[in-house]
């Protein structure tokens, strides 16, 4: 799949187009195709490093944290969300993920 990542700290001349396997969920995840992501203040102040001291960021990273898109493929423990069902989402704080064709939402029970 496409995405967008921070190979490292750094401004926005340091973010570039990569290709990775598309993810895939575990026993209570959701994956959905992103068909809308943003870019927030959070997710820059993470990616220069003005934050690394209490949120250090794990690289090669994707940023974003809010999208909205189509449920693909649901984990076998999920019971209220079924593949096509639109959704929006905030994704785990920690991974991020949300500027790509596809996300992970950890919570989809």
């Amino acid at each position: 799949m496409r995405m967008m990542q921070y190979p490292a700290y750094g401004g926005p001349e340091r973010i570039a187009p990569a290709e990775v396997p598309v993810p895939r969920p575990g026993p209570t995840p959701l994956r959905v195709r992103v068909a809308a992501s943003s870019v927030n203040p959070v997710d820059w102040k993470l990616h220069d490093g003005s934050y690394r001291w209490i949120m250090p960021v794990r690289f090669p990273s994707i940023p974003g944290f809010d999208i909205a898109g189509d449920v693909v493929e649901t984990g076998a423990q999920v019971t209220r969300f079924k593949a096509g069902d639109r959704i929006f989402a905030m994704l785990d704080s920690r991974c991020g993920g949300a500027i790509a064709e596809y996300a992970v939402v950890v919570r989809g029970s």
